[in-house]
């Protein structure tokens, strides 16, 4: 009975959430390890459920155990070693020992070389290589990304980052055009956290492009316009306010 009773909260902690009146909650992570440990204890050859332990450690903030966890996950087998490897890749860059997460990023997509769809480990990859001032591999991964099928526009403006500190200002421009056209699909991503209509009028103003840069401006003005709510302490006002006085209003 206990034992069905443990493994019925693993369900709902491999989901990572319990479900009250269809809201999604997520568990609190101290909570999480006390239930996994105890499954751990009735069976510890589980691969599965260090993984699911090492992700409550890693919300706790406790990276060592959090890599612990998914050293002995890898050990015993989890089903899908590749993205145990990428959990461990993220855990390591999140303290800073890059070339460790490089080893796992590299461990991860070779064990599952012919899957697709890793826009965010390659994003999460080009990442340190910006950390370590590798910009050509970084500008790789980021078009990977891209090549991915991200579903999100942030490569663009990654890739776009990149150039501006190689001093590549139109490539730089044209990443944030390649932004512009995404984003145009859906309007919320034009606006946050910064447009890249402001982003690339920044540049062109760089440039000695004044009539292109005011264009740009009055785009994102627009975009800010219809989310602003008068105030000027929250992000998107705060960012109306910087472009009007950008554009000389």
């Amino acid at each position: 009975m206990r034992r069905g009773f443990l493994a019925a909260i693993a369900i709902f902690l491999a989901a990572g959430v319990y479900c009250a009146a269809t809201k999604p909650i997520m568990l609190p992570p101290e909570k999480e390890i006390e239930f996994l440990t105890q499954l751990i204890a009735e069976e510890p050859n589980r691969g599965d459920r260090y993984q699911m332990r090492a992700m409550a450690y890693n919300r706790l903030g406790d990276r060592k155990k959090a890599i612990s966890d998914l050293t002995k996950a890898l050990e015993l087998g989890t089903g899908a070693k590749w993205l145990t490897y990428f959990k461990r890749a993220n855990t390591y860059k999140a303290i800073g020992d890059y070339e460790k997460a490089l080893a796992d990023f590299a461990r991860g997509f070779a064990a599952c070389h012919s899957c697709d769809g890793f826009a965010d480990e390659y994003m999460s990859r080009g990442e340190i290589y910006v950390a370590l001032e590798r910009y050509d591999l970084a500008i790789k991964d980021y078009k990977t990304a891209i090549q991915e099928g991200s579903y999100l526009p942030e490569p663009y403006r990654a890739l776009a980052n990149v150039y501006v500190k190689l001093g590549d200002y139109a490539a730089a421009i044209k990443c944030y055009g390649d932004e512009i056209e995404y984003a145009l699909k859906d309007a919320s991503w034009r606006v946050f956290p910064v447009s890249p209509y402001a982003k690339r009028g920044e540049l062109y103003e760089l440039i000695g492009e004044r009539e292109k840069a005011i264009a740009d401006y009055d785009k994102a003005i627009a975009d800010l316009k219809q989310i602003c709510d008068g105030g000027f302490n929250n992000p998107p006002c705060a960012e109306l306010k910087r472009l009007q006085s950008l554009r000389g209003e």
